[in-house]
């Protein structure tokens, strides 16, 4: 897979909501609609194509306040280069969507980002060389424990999807 981490700040004009609303610009306003832009966005592209969104910055905790700020972060992931970028770029255009409909600016910035993996096989065969020498690391009861107490906290759909991902096929109790 292939990643774009992206942040999108938007930028409006803080108001007192009650009082004079209309001197506001939402930046919050911008973010949702922003998020509802992508998500529209979503049937419209490959399979294997993730798009990933958490809202890092409302604005503040006042809900009688017009938020003068607010950040989104994205995380697009897809088989190859080409696509990411251009759901990247895609979502681009929904932050600026958003912001024209609610006359608020937006900044954006790729956090981070991941591209073709390439294979080194001289390296992989000396650390499989090594590995084999050195052994698996040996579980301690502490670590068995540990492990059980946290496989508790799971819902039997965890269960069962842990189970499946490691080639089981009934939930372990």
């Amino acid at each position: 897979m292939r990643s774009i981490h992206a942040y999108f700040k938007l930028k409006g004009r803080s108001a007192h909501a009650a009082a004079a609303p209309h001197l506001g610009r939402s930046a919050l306003d911008a973010v949702e609609l922003m998020n509802v832009g992508v998500n529209y966005l979503r049937e419209h592209m490959i399979d294997e194509a993730r798009i990933h969104y958490a809202v890092t910055n409302t604005g503040g905790l006042a809900p009688n306040v017009v938020q003068a700020e607010a950040e989104v972060t994205y995380l697009i992931r897809a088989t190859k280069p080409d696509q990411v970028k251009e759901l990247y770029d895609r979502g681009v255009n929904c932050s600026r969507g958003a912001a024209l409909m609610t006359q608020t600016m937006v900044d954006f910035d790729i956090q981070d980002s991941f591209h073709n993996l390439i294979p080194n096989k001289t390296l992989e065969k000396v650390m499989h060389q090594y590995m084999q020498e050195i052994g698996a690391p040996l579980a301690t009861e502490q670590d068995i424990n540990y492990a059980k107490t946290i496989y508790e906290t799971f819902t039997d759909e965890e269960k069962r999807a842990a189970a499946l991902q490691v080639g089981i096929k009934e939930i372990l109790n």
